[in-house]
């Protein structure tokens, strides 16, 4: 008992259902409780009063059981209407909360658990969670049907409104008991998914290469590996389960059973009625079945315990510390950028940054300036302290003489863009995602032309052409475009990617030209290939420049 408790609280901290909501949801199916005792109660009427003879007391006791049967309906309906609202709250405070945790989430959570196993959790565990709310509600029903027929048996009979509430202890304690082996096998279930998914994913990813690598077989041995993994944790589950399903139920026959010569023994000895009999009879049955219902939610608690904590694997993440971001509103940024005595050692989390040391550079506004260098010689530290990705541990970043901090967020991403080698859209057209930037369809026109982009397209569906169906060269080339469309004072290219031809790397440089003393344009490169639309060129080795 204590340990359920345990399971519930640490439900209901996570998924906080609203309580309004919630209360409304108990009341609806609470009614129906009633209301399916009385019908049977009038029904019983019903029968004694026709043999009464008393016709007038038959009607009315079946209009009842008929008004009965519409008030149930009509509470259903409520219920059902009332889910979605219930439901849907506690959902979207729980996906409000791991979207805040994967954006600002620390590196090192996302290498302690794959990508796949997160996948997993958000799509499958989440909902679990929050429907389990409901769930509470669906079955507290059959609790509040077993309370009022064994107080209604009680009032028949006390030795068999006693022998009611033993049968409900003991189908206690033993569901409980399978029910904690069921969920450690579902557990086991979902362990094994993400491994499926993970496995899975390797393939995707390195279909091209298996060949290559001769690792085929071994990869299709892991696929395998995984699937059989799964199928007996499934396997150990349906064999879990069946103890409740099959045993359990013939436990509870068993014990109706039981409970049936009890009653007849009463009978024969005059102890009660053939009426009584009859009718605790039927309790009796539908107190056993309205317990095992009602017990079931030991078996969904758990459920809802195990989808808890892997939701909290996400909502545990460490968070990075939040960069101290200023509000400065100024919005006529000409482009002049300083570096001063700036340095930067990146921490374990900081993957692929190397330290600087003591950087010191000017770059007049409206220039354009190249920095070249190897790879581990500092470019991406830079490049990332420009972005405000990362702060100095020492010096000053500076834009028109202002510490770029002090810059509120709006100001500094309309007035600096970059493009990198693997650029991002939203899932859409080629349209939608430019409109974000810019409304005039003329000038988006114009501009995809000016990147030789415009022709490619046509031949796929135009501006409606799907991202999803463009090549790694014509997403770089839309996100060349995207940048211009933004119209910044300071225009950041880091490296060409492999995948451009000298041709294209040719276009992007003779646009750039045309913005040479317009804008501050700021290329990082491991080779001169810009080096002749440079006005100035900063070499950096190991964390200097030269």
């Amino acid at each position: 008992m204590r340990e359920n408790i345990k399971m519930f609280k640490t439900w209901y901290k996570l998924a906080k259902p609203h309580k309004g909501y919630w209360i409304y949801q108990f009341i609806t199916v609470a009614i129906p409780s009633v209301c399916l005792l009385s019908e049977a109660m009038f029904a019983a009427k019903v029968t004694t009063s026709l043999a009464d003879s008393n016709y007038n007391m038959a009607i009315i006791c079946t209009s009842l059981v008929l008004f009965f049967m519409f008030l149930r309906a009509l509470s259903w309906d409520l219920n059902y209407r009332n889910t979605v609202p219930l439901v849907g709250i506690s959902y979207k405070n729980i996906q409000s909360q791991i979207f805040e945790k994967i954006i600002k989430g620390k590196e090192k959570n996302f290498s302690m658990h794959s990508k796949e196993k997160l996948i997993n959790i958000f799509h499958s565990e989440v909902y679990d969670v929050a429907k389990f709310s409901d769930t509470i509600c669906n079955k507290f029903r059959y609790l509040f049907q077993i309370v009022l027929t064994i107080g209604y048996v009680f009032g028949i009979n006390v030795p068999v409104g006693f022998l009611l509430i033993i049968v409900v202890m003991v189908n206690y304690f033993i569901t409980d008991r399978i029910n904690n082996s069921i969920s450690k096998a579902n557990k086991k279930v979902k362990e094994t998914i993400d491994d499926e998914f993970l496995v899975f994913s390797e393939i995707i990813d390195s279909k091209y290469m298996l060949e290559d690598l001769n690792i085929t077989k071994k990869m299709k041995d892991k696929y395998r590996k995984s699937n059989e993994n799964f199928l007996k944790a499934k396997h150990e589950l349906t064999v879990k389960t069946s103890y409740l399903d099959n045993y359990f139920f013939l436990f509870c026959r068993i014990v109706i059973y039981v409970g049936t010569l009890f009653l007849v023994f009463l009978l024969s000895h005059d102890l009660v009625t053939l009426t009584v009999y009859f009718v605790i009879v039927s309790y009796l049955t539908d107190s056993v079945t309205n317990s095992i219902d009602f017990l079931s939610i030991l078996k969904e608690l758990k459920n809802a315990y195990v989808a808890t904590n892997r939701v909290n694997i996400i909502l545990n993440f460490d968070l990075k510390e939040e960069l101290p971001i200023g509000n400065l509103n100024k919005d006529d940024i000409e482009g002049e950028i300083d570096f001063v005595n700036v340095s930067y050692q990146p921490t374990k989390e900081d993957v692929g940054l190397t330290e600087i040391k003591n950087i010191n550079f000017h770059i007049p506004n409206n220039k354009t300036v190249l920095f070249k260098g190897t790879r581990s010689s500092g470019k991406r530290t830079i490049f990332y302290l420009m972005r405000r990705v990362i702060a100095p541990d020492n010096g000053v970043c500076y834009i028109d003489k202002i510490n770029i901090m002090d810059f509120n967020k709006k100001v500094y991403r309309t007035n600096i863009n970059y493009i990198v080698t693997k650029p991002y859209f939203y899932d859409g057209t080629v349209y939608s995602n430019l409109k974000l930037v810019c409304n005039n369809k003329e000038k988006i026109i114009d501009t995809l032309k000016r990147v030789t982009l415009f022709d490619d397209i046509i031949k796929k569906g135009g501006l409606e052409t799907k991202i999803k169906d463009l090549s790694l060269r014509e997403s770089y080339l839309l996100s060349f475009a995207r940048m211009l469309l933004m119209n910044s004072e300071i225009l950041v290219l880091y490296e060409f990617p492999s995948y451009l031809s000298n041709k294209d790397e040719e276009l992007i440089k003779k646009v750039l030209k045309t913005f040479k003393g317009k804008k501050t344009i700021i290329i990082f490169s491991a080779n001169d290939t810009c080096k002749e639309i440079a006005d100035k060129v900063y070499n950096i080795e190991k964390g200097e420049i030269k």
